[in-house]
């Protein structure tokens, strides 16, 4: 498989996913279609972006061949996992712990070895989440698991 047919095949594969998800947005009620409608928009913006750069490849750079190894579909087997093991963990044990969790494994998993930064970038995302969903947007999100087992 070339570079050029990979990411072509990517970005509209991800550009098609943004676009459905525009859509859904935009059927929200009132203000709360804003957000998504607006970071969807903007995922397919860059979707366009990413076919345009990937077009204006040169014949030998957009030529290459990728090889695909076993290492190769396994990483992307374990990042497939790890997505849906996210996703199941916002209902069983809340979205920022499930978030806690995750993200420092799935980053071990993939190779990323210096824990010092995926600590600090881990807490700062979870931090950052926060402030995002709770504190501007108010939404309410599932209670944490580890505070109802503590009685909180």
């Amino acid at each position: 498989m070339t570079k050029r047919t990979l990411e072509l095949g990517a970005a509209i594969l991800v550009a098609a996913l943004f676009a459905f998800l525009f859509f859904e947005a935009l059927s929200y009620r009132g203000r709360s279609s804003y957000v998504p409608s607006a970071a969807t928009a903007l995922g397919v913006v860059m979707c366009i972006f990413w076919i345009i750069s990937t077009m204006r490849l040169s014949p030998e750079e957009g030529g290459a061949q990728l090889p695909v190894t076993r290492e190769d579909l396994r990483l992307f087997a374990m990042i497939v996992f790890g997505g849906i093991l996210y996703l199941l963990g916002f209902a069983w044990i809340g979205f920022f712990t499930s978030t806690i969790i995750v993200v420092p494994v799935l980053a071990a998993v993939l190779g990323y070895r210096n824990w010092t930064v995926l600590i600090f970038t881990t807490l700062g995302f979870v931090i950052l989440l926060y402030g995002v969903f709770r504190l501007l947007l108010s939404v309410p999100l599932p209670r944490e698991a580890i505070f109802v087992l503590f009685g909180a």
